[in-house]
């Protein structure tokens, strides 16, 4: 017998004891107190939770653009709401991967339905684009609400908050009558995000709000909810037109045929502008906003002008010349073209006007401030500008400079 092994039972440390002795108590309180049978009566009060405003109704769904079309699923305002009237959940989330190297995180999620005994495991993989110093932070939090989610929607069936999925899209889009307004609201709150209606008419390949449909709107709706949530980035959503003309510029094969008509707006047709971009739909009544205000200061390298052309530069662009001039002379164009980039306001500009008022109002100078930049790694050299930085780094500036203006 001394051969053989003996084997040791270990008793149950007390931390075990008090974890087991917890979860035995919600699943026999989850037994005692069970929800409704009718499950037609959890997807109502689900229905009256979400429905309650059209703010509300917008956040619980999102769309991104995939494999050609644009897909739709619930939010995670939505999985919160499912959560909390399904009951008798338990749901834990935390980290379980956090690369500096990759700057990426990893998140892993727990949903356990105590009364029917299901529990649901998911995970939420989530790059850190941001360059602060709590970017992993936010990120992290950002990854956990994400992962929750999917575990949420995993656990729950799909026929039960379904129902609200489809009734939140229909309340955000509304009725054909208040679709140009509904439109209208929409294109003013992509401006937070230095979006301009004419990508949004490029992403969608319309020309003019009349174009856009319902089935547009819940897309467009969706993108804002997906882009708040960073779901989706705004380089997946919206392209930038500036490179593409350029790209039709360079390869007179991509710019097609010249548009046979003028547009809505009366300005001549351009030869390799699409028509949506100087027949803007200002003439349907809607307000944008105000313009972008004028760049001051030091310009950023190699960036043109941010301008529109006149109508007499475009008339000029496609006027042809005398029979008597002769454009290939000695010192003249080496090549005539009649094709006008037309280029949009940057969206940085109002952002770095706000970052030089606040510098001014902490009095703290510009040039101590970019060398921070530089140590924080927001730019590459220190011959950058604040017009060299992201988008979406002024924007986490702006947010966050209550907390970066102490480390001036």
């Amino acid at each position: 017998m001394d051969n053989e092994e003996q084997i040791q039972v270990l008793a149950p440390s007390a931390l075990e004891s008090i974890e087991r002795a917890e979860i035995d108590i919600q699943i026999s309180t989850a037994r005692k107190f069970p929800r409704p049978k009718n499950t037609r009566s959890i997807t109502e009060q689900i229905i009256l939770h979400a429905t309650l405003s059209e703010e509300t109704a917008r956040e619980c769904f999102y769309a991104k653009p995939r494999a050609g079309t644009t897909i739709q699923g619930p939010s995670v305002r939505l999985s919160e709401i499912v959560a909390s009237v399904y009951g008798n959940m338990h749901i834990a989330a935390r980290i379980i991967a956090s690369d500096h190297v990759n700057r990426t995180v990893k998140a892993q999620a727990v949903a356990w339905d105590l009364e029917n005994n299901v529990r649901r495991t998911a995970e939420w993989s989530e790059r850190v684009t941001q360059k602060a110093s709590d970017a992993f932070v936010l990120t992290e939090l950002a990854a956990i609400s994400k992962a929750e989610r999917n575990a949420i929607f995993k656990t729950v069936p799909r026929a039960i908050w379904q129902p609200a999925l489809d009734r939140v899209i229909n309340l955000a889009v509304g009725d054909v009558a208040s679709l140009a307004t509904r439109i209208s609201k929409a294109f003013k709150s992509f401006g937070a995000y230095g979006i301009v209606p004419a990508q949004i008419f490029a992403a969608f390949g319309h020309q003019q709000i009349s174009d856009f449909t319902q089935s547009d709107l819940a897309n467009l709706l969706g993108m804002y909810t997906a882009l708040a949530e960073g779901t989706a980035t705004i380089d997946e959503l919206f392209k930038p037109l500036v490179a593409k003309v350029q790209q039709q510029q360079q390869d007179p094969k991509l710019s097609g045929p010249a548009p046979a008509d003028t547009p809505d707006n009366g300005a001549p047709a351009v030869s390799g502008v699409p028509a949506a971009w100087p027949a803007m739909p200002k003439d349907e009544g809607i307000d944008f906003g105000p313009e972008p205000p004028r760049r001051r200061g030091r310009p950023a390298k190699q960036r043109p002008p941010q301008r529109l052309p006149t109508a007499e530069q475009i008339a000029g662009a496609t006027a042809k010349p005398e029979p008597d001039e002769n454009p290939f002379e000695a010192g003249g164009a080496s090549e005539p073209s009649d094709t006008v980039v037309i280029e949009q306001a940057d969206p940085k500009v109002p952002l770095v006007a706000e970052i030089r008022a606040k510098l001014a109002q902490a009095e703290k100078s510009e040039g101590k401030f970019l060398a921070k930049l530089l140590e924080w790694h927001y730019i590459e050299n220190a011959a950058s500008g604040l017009l060299d930085v992201s988008l979406n780094d002024l924007t986490a500036i702006n947010k966050r400079w209550d907390q970066l203006v102490g480390h001036l």
